[in-house]
């Protein structure tokens, strides 16, 4: 499970979207969305008020391939107020390793 926290408290809802990328990763330790690993969500809604919401990355084949690595962020990448992780390493941007 990967946390999103909005350190924005808002009077009303927002929807924000998440996008993967692998900018400088090693291309052969790229995992492939719907290959390699599914997510939960691909966006996140925020109630009024509301401050976390959690999302569930999946391995799809794990054992076959060696280490895949991908990084999850927000659409919008000024978005400050949106963190991804755990408590002690919340950042913008997530990095995440499929082991194998």
């Amino acid at each position: 499970e990967i946390e999103i926290t909005w350190t924005r408290l808002t009077q009303r809802s927002a929807t924000l979207e998440l996008v993967t990328d692998s900018n400088g990763l090693p291309a052969a330790s790229v995992a492939a969305e719907g290959t390699d690993y599914s997510l939960s969500a691909k966006s996140v809604t925020f109630a009024a008020g509301e401050t976390s919401k959690k999302i569930t990355v999946t391995a799809l084949t794990p054992g076959t391939t060696g280490d895949k690595t991908f990084r999850l962020r927000m659409k919008s990448s000024t978005a400050t107020d949106v963190m991804l992780g755990q408590p002690d390493t919340r950042t913008n941007i997530c990095t995440i390793t499929l082991k194998d």
